[in-house]
């Protein structure tokens, strides 16, 4: 592939080849219409709902400012004008006994309007795969319910999720591609399978060969419990001695929340090897 920069008059860099053997541009679509590349943003077909909303608050608001207190009516033909001031005296034409005012209060607002408000937000929320489940507004009492439900509610997306994971993998392959020509030889770490510590290695992105490596990029949703729900699971199994051995419990806890971890298990690990062979001379 080769590139080209220049402004209207000059030319910042001249024609060159980069190395690249994939164009690094990477699309989706939220949803595709006919004649448009672009396709059709995810907002667009909620925007009349918007408005339709807006529009049923902004006359039960003016209701409100309006018609909420009750207006004030009198008999000017006895009071010739109306005063609310607390202890001042009215003056009156005819028995004061008489009624000479009244309030008036109009009917109240329909309650549908509400209904209809909340109904068209509920029914805009679900077309689009937007549930509480899926939002996670629900307790997490019932798990297998719960993902369940997620599962169901977004069937809408499934298009979406599948462009998606499309559009990951090939940013991802993009980047492979441009590591392989830009990075030359760097120090990278890489840990051992049987779960040592980290090494620093030199390697050589150069080396890489796309054409040869088999790679597939597994893209797909994150888990449906947050790294809280995972320790937490994680100490009822310890608790209840289904995990019996406190290396593997403190290898299975997430990145981040044990300070000093690989120093742990390395401690660990020795306190396990000294004790086996106490055992064994036993």
């Amino acid at each position: 592939m080769r590139c080209f920069r220049a402004t209207r008059d000059t030319v910042i860099k001249k024609p060159c080849d980069l190395g690249y053997t994939l164009y690094p541009i990477a699309y989706m679509s939220w949803e595709k219409i006919r004649n448009s590349y672009h396709g059709q943003a995810v907002i667009t077909g909620l925007i009349p709902n918007q408005i339709y909303i807006n529009r049923l608050w902004a006359m039960a608001m003016q209701y409100v400012k309006l018609c909420a207190f009750p207006t004030m009516l009198y008999d000017q033909t006895r009071v010739s004008k109306w005063t609310n001031r607390i202890g001042q005296a009215v003056g009156v034409r005819g028995n004061p006994n008489d009624a000479i005012a009244s309030a008036f209060r109009p009917g109240d607002m329909s309650l549908q309007v509400f209904e209809l408000v909340d109904r068209t937000m509920q029914y805009t929320k679900e077309c689009i795969g937007a549930s509480d489940a899926a939002l996670g507004s629900v307790r997490p009492d019932n798990t297998s319910a719960i993902i369940a439900v997620q599962k169901a509610n977004a069937v809408p997306l499934e298009l979406q999720k599948l462009a998606y994971f499309d559009f990951v993998e090939s940013c991802v392959r993009i980047i492979i591609d441009m590591m392989k020509t830009d990075y030359g030889i760097r120090t990278v770490t890489a840990r051992p399978e049987d779960g040592g510590e980290k090494q620093y290695m030199l390697f050589d992105f150069g080396a890489i060969s796309p054409d040869t490596l088999e790679l597939d990029v597994d893209v797909g949703s994150t888990s449906y419990w947050s790294e809280l729900t995972q320790i937490q699971t994680l100490d009822n199994l310890y608790r209840l001695g289904i995990i019996g051995d406190a290396v593997t419990y403190i290898e299975s806890l997430p990145e981040g929340f044990v300070p000093n971890r690989e120093k742990i298990l390395k401690e660990l690990r020795e306190k396990q090897g000294t004790n086996t062979v106490k055992n064994q001379a036993v």
